[in-house]
């Protein structure tokens, strides 16, 4: 019969120890970038035992190597660097791009951690300044603008100037990435007349703000057609504004949710920092129901 054998082992690894000189890029901030000349900046973390002093920092855009930067400092062991320019980059409107940043020469020594030097992103150009919609301008429609900024996001106050005309759209915009207190996005009639513009749908509503936030719309009318509502906010769109627009509901005396003008779609979220002001409001269950 065969032997057999109930001895058990117990192994501990020991985890490898930090080498002397280690460091890497761990952060590549400033994205998505704007269209133009922008900064490229990185931060860098020391990992080994020493005091990072000294680094090498190279970078490429697109797989084209750049210029190396040669940094100077101090970082402790674990630490991490205030944000570090490498140069400036031209970056083309609506084009994706890769940058990637890595480290060598720590302290003008091998590396002895080649696996933690590096960082990737891949991103594309950001949107940000005047665009149009109309019929000759940069988007023929709200919706093909809204897409634009689903894609690329913004990177400073973003403002659409929309020309005279009739849009019979319903439309939905989400989060925008990189909208903040700064960088709004606007859409507003280019002539200033809130009457010359007419933003019209015939379904459930016109304007949907789905968590949407720093949204302006100013100076035009929104008007449904049909049965259904004109804005409605859900999925806490915060610090959006509606001003000295028309707002044209269902005409009814029916008392419901349906025909609301402006609506908060669900009791459970917050749509902090909304601002309703210097509006007409006209027909509808009720005006402005939160």
């Amino acid at each position: 019969f065969p032997s057999h054998d109930n001895t058990t082992m117990n192994t501990t690894m020991t985890p490898p120890k930090p080498a002397p000189n280690d460091a890497g890029v761990s952060a590549i901030l400033n994205m998505p970038p704007c269209a133009g000349s922008s900064n490229v900046q990185v931060r860098i973390s020391s990992y080994g035992t020493n005091t990072l002093t000294s680094a090498s920092i190279n970078w490429t855009v697109n797989g084209v190597l750049q210029s190396p930067f040669s940094w100077t400092g101090s970082i402790p062991q674990n630490g991490v660097s205030s944000p570090i320019t490498l140069g400036t980059y031209t970056y083309a409107p609506a084009t994706n791009y890769t940058v990637t940043a890595w480290t060598s020469s720590p302290n003008g020594s091998t590396d002895g951690n080649t696996t933690n030097d590096q960082s990737t992103v891949n991103t594309a150009t950001a949107m940000g300044g005047t665009y149009t919609i109309g019929s000759t301008g940069n988007y023929t429609t709200f919706a093909a603008a809204i897409t634009d900024l689903q894609t690329y996001g913004v990177c400073a106050p973003t403002l659409f100037q929309v020309a005279n005309g009739t849009y019979t759209e319903t439309l939905i915009i989400p989060q925008i990435t990189g909208s903040n207190s700064i960088n709004t996005i606007t859409f507003e009639s280019q002539s200033g007349d809130s009457s010359q513009v007419l933003l019209q749908s015939a379904s459930t509503y016109v304007l949907y703000l789905n968590g949407a936030d720093y949204v302006r719309i100013r100076k035009m009318t929104l008007q449904n057609t049909g049965s259904g509502r004109v804005i409605d906010f859900a999925n806490s769109a915060q610090y959006n504004r509606i001003e000295n627009c028309r707002i044209l509901g269902f005409n009814t005396n029916v008392n419901s949710s349906t025909y609301y003008l402006i609506y908060k779609a669900s009791s459970s979220t917050s749509e902090a920092g909304t601002e309703i002001r210097n509006n007409v409001l006209q027909y509808g269950a009720a005006g402005v129901i939160s």
